[in-house]
């Protein structure tokens, strides 16, 4: 993943590259300490959007093992960074990840307005793995909220931006 990450031009295929490796290996036994050694390597090199991405990651798999609140704070916290920096990506992620904790902790109706927020962002970088992941989080929150007819749509417009990505 370094190599590929150095060879990107500019920040946003950075940290793009960063996610989609740190999200291929979440489920590995390993992650955290690859997410570490990884978070490491960007400090030392001083690139801090960088190591932010990865801690980023790390943020996510803590809702995932049961830790919401501390998964939201943080979540939270960087969509303020990311948005200050003008890091429409990095925004994004966060309040991906803000949604996610929302989701885990069983607060839908809080989930699916972070949801709502991460269309518009995902639309404008037209990031087609984004925004399948999008439309297929407000495709499962909709039926829980009772809202069945408007899930499924938004799971047709998942499919159809999984096949672009899949390509």
């Amino acid at each position: 993943v370094k190599l590929v990450y150095n060879d990107a031009a500019t920040d946003y295929p950075k940290h793009e590259c960063l996610h989609s490796y740190l999200e291929s290996i979440r489920s590995n036994s390993n992650f955290y300490t690859i997410a570490e050694k990884l978070q490491n390597y960007f400090r030392h090199k001083n690139d801090i959007s960088s190591s932010d991405y990865v801690e980023l990651t790390m943020i996510g798999m803590m809702s995932k093992k049961g830790d919401y609140v501390k998964a939201l704070d943080k979540s939270l916290e960087f969509v303020n960074i990311f948005h200050n920096r003008k890091d429409d990506y990095g925004e994004l992620l966060s309040v991906h990840q803000a949604s996610q904790a929302l989701f885990y902790a069983g607060d839908i109706e809080q989930s699916h307005l972070n949801s709502l927020k991460e269309l518009p962002i995902a639309l404008k970088l037209q990031n087609n793995r984004e925004l399948a992941s999008c439309y297929n989080d407000l495709a499962s929150e909709y039926p829980i909220m009772k809202l069945p007819d408007s899930g499924i749509w938004c799971g047709f417009r998942a499919l159809k931006y999984a096949d672009k990505v899949n390509q």
